[in-house]
């Protein structure tokens, strides 16, 4: 028996879209796979008929389903992107539908590809327990394309006079197995051919090695060779620009304790080509050791003792108990140097001397004049570090530099193992990064009942974790406490916060080295958050100032297209010491654009760089239809499977099925039929001669 109430339901059908850029490719009409799935199947004749049997939703899917309100918004437009989440995407939607006697069905258009090769048996489960079939219909050619794609970044940010470095060049490429092509890398007047051989990996990578003598930006072309039959070449191109920049850094850490937070930091930092790391670590009472790394010419290395020591290294990083190593004297002169010509130091363990000797009390007093906080005697446990609003400011401390969303991460990564209470911030200060206790008031020396006093930059609950300073062209970096090094162990769903922490101790060396922002004799700094951006992504770019222009005129931010044309970026002014501005650019075009920045009474007035933008869709790479993982869902589904052009034979066929389910069924009985009593009679007679003739009675 049937419900009265599930015959009178409205049936509905809901019309999933495939939108990604795969439908955009062209077929042999030269009508694109989306022009000919609107043309038919979201005709407006088309719809009318279907809703005169059902309900009609259309929606999209591409990297996610999207539900549309009405069925009216039947001008699609294609989503950019390079993933189709087909099976994800109808499992979202069968999840939104009401199973049971719903009296729902689902029409999926697409050319069956999934980016992430999803299981359609998994759809096939959600529909089956919801009762909801599924109709699908294939769009597209099957014949094999052949195509390749370069894709060329630099492996280093940028090199030093004479270092070596590299190019990679990674070759996309489908249909192009056991064929051959030549790699051709021009800068200036030189040209380097290399063979390249297509297996059945779907890569190829060559890496290019370059070094360049004189400071500057250097522009290399890359260009693979046609393979064979191809006839999309627009992707075989692609520029890249090396930045060389003055000599090495020089970096000590001083050590009177040895711990894993400085073995950590060490590691990372020797990873750096471009550091010339000289490491310090008093042992016990009895044992120094010294590890140099990367020095050309290495002589009898110590403790820096005089002004002139201390001005060989451009960054002095501190751990531990520094006063079993630096003498007061010793401390006297660093203190000289930093004012006088500047330097920087790293606080990477929290206060680096302790208080409860008598050298370390020396130490405390002598460093109170350049540190931009004062300290409690008291200490925090453990907790999370949460970035402040002045931290998202700091280039170092980025998403610009670090290429990713900082808060997020440090909410996932492990924060301090404990920290040193800091009391109060100097005025010259700013705080980077907070650190958030768990639980608030479980503190070492017992709880805290009145907590330090806190900055206007610091966010009110939280205490002061990560701080920078300045003492007139010196700067400093404060870490209240230890444990970041645990950064670099992470879980495998943190994996793609693998380097996060090398990112973190290499981007804040190369910042102080560079005095900040700016180069030599520059009053104006410009950096991009990278010099190869991928269309479609975002460029996000810091102008930064020492001060306030003399003509009182904000700088201004102009961009040259590839085609030549040019257009003015917004710059926003944002938070910080010296004048600031950022801009973010959605990168449209491919080739080669300039970025230049426009700053009068400044030194200089016009400053310009160049990034190159590229243009990598696999899915448009290999773009042949699936027409199999359709099939699959519709026939585990309950549903039917349909070509393009059949779209008047599924209204048949779901006109029909909707009429059969508009009427109950009814009983009738046949028992008391004349024709049933006759064939009745007739059985049972043959039944007698039968028997009769085998002597059965």
């Amino acid at each position: 028996d049937v419900e009265q109430g599930d015959i009178n339901a409205k049936h509905t059908v809901t019309v999933m879209v495939d939108v990604s850029e795969s439908m955009l490719t062209e077929e042999l009409d030269g009508r694109t796979r989306l022009q000919r799935l609107q043309n038919q199947w979201l005709s407006s004749a088309f719809v009318s008929q279907l809703e005169n049997d059902y309900q009609v939703s259309v929606s999209t899917f591409a990297e996610r389903w999207r539900r549309n309100s009405s069925r009216t918004s039947l001008k699609l437009e294609p989503a950019v992107g390079e993933t189709t989440r087909l099976v994800a995407s109808t499992v979202e939607a069968l999840q939104s539908l009401p199973g049971g006697k719903s009296n729902n069905r689902i029409l999926l258009l697409s050319d069956g590809i999934d980016s992430e090769d999803g299981n359609p048996g998994l759809i096939a489960a959600y529909a089956t327990a919801k009762g909801i079939p599924i109709d699908t219909v294939i769009f597209g050619s099957q014949v094999n394309t052949q195509d390749a794609a370069v894709v060329a970044v630099p492996m280093q940010d940028f090199l030093y006079p004479n270092e070596l470095g590299s190019i990679l060049v990674s070759i996309y490429h489908v249909g192009c197995v056991g064929k051959t092509s030549v790699l051709r890398v021009q800068y200036g007047d030189n040209e380097v051919q290399l063979p390249v051989q297509f297996d059945r990996n779907d890569t190829v990578e060559i890496e290019i090695p370059v070094q360049h003598e004189s400071l500057g930006q250097y522009q290399y072309q890359i260009l693979l060779d046609q393979v064979d039959q191809e006839s999309e070449l627009r992707n075989n191109l692609q520029n890249v620009f090396v930045m060389v920049q003055p000599h090495r850094m020089q970096v000590l850490i001083i050590e009177g304790q040895p711990f894993w937070d400085t073995k950590f930091i060490a590691q990372t930092l020797r990873k750096d080509e471009r550091i010339e790391l000289t490491q310090i670590t008093q042992v016990n009472t009895e044992k120094r050791q010294t590890i140099v790394t990367r020095k050309d010419s290495v002589t009898s290395i110590s403790v820096p003792e005089t002004v002139e020591d201390w001005a060989k290294y451009d960054v002095v990083i501190f751990g531990r108990s520094i006063e079993n190593v630096v003498s007061s004297e010793a401390a006297h002169n660093l203190i000289t140097h930093m004012q006088a010509t500047g330097g920087n130091v790293v606080y990477a363990r929290g206060r680096p001397y302790s208080p409860t000797t008598d050298n370390g009390k020396e130490l405390a007093e002598i460093f109170s004049d350049i540190e931009p906080v004062r300290w409690s005697e008291e200490q925090l446990p453990a907790g999370k570090l949460q970035v402040t609003f002045a931290g998202r400011t700091t280039q170092w401390f980025s998403p610009t530099v670090l290429g990713l969303d900082v808060a997020d991460a440090l909410s996932r990564l492990p924060g301090l193992d404990g920290s040193f209470v800091i009391d109060s911030i100097k005025p010259n200060a700013r705080v980077v990064a907070n650190l958030v206790p768990s639980p608030l008031g479980d503190v070492d020396n017992g709880d805290i009942e009145n907590p330090p006093d806190k900055s206007p930059e610091t966010d009110d609950a939280d205490f002061p974790a990560i701080v920078t300073g300045s003492t007139g062209s010196a700067s400093i970096v404060v870490i209240a406490g230890d444990g970041i090094w645990r950064w670099s162990l992470l879980s495998p769903e943190n994996a793609d916060l693998i380097g996060f922490y090398d990112a973190f101790w290499t981007n804040l060396i190369r910042y102080l080295v560079a005095g900040g922002e700016f180069e030599p004799g520059q009053q104006v700094s410009l950096a991009m958050s990278h010099s190869v951006v991928r269309t479609g992504d975002d460029l996000h770019v810091d102008v930064v100032m020492k001060h306030e222009s003399p003509l009182g005129i904000d700088p201004t931010l102009e961009l040259t297209l590839p085609n030549g044309q040019q257009r003015s970026v917004p710059l926003i002014p944002s938070q910080g010491r010296d004048p600031r501005f950022q801009a973010t650019i959605k990168i449209v075009d491919d080739g080669v654009h300039e970025l230049a920045v426009h700053s009068p009474g400044m030194t200089p007035e016009h400053l310009a760089t160049k990034f190159n933008a590229y243009s990598l869709n696999i899915e448009r790479l290999n773009t042949i239809a699936q027409p199999f993982t359709l099939k699959v869902i519709a026939d585990q589904s309950g549903g039917r499977h349909y070509n393009a052009d059949e779209y008047a034979t599924f209204l048949d066929e779901v006109s029909i099925a909707r009429q059969a389910t508009s009427s109950p069924p009814t009983t009738e009985y046949i028992w008391d039929q004349a024709f049933l009593m006759v064939l009745v009679c007739l059985i049972a007679g043959i039944e007698w001669i039968y028997r009769r003739m085998t002597e059965l009675i």
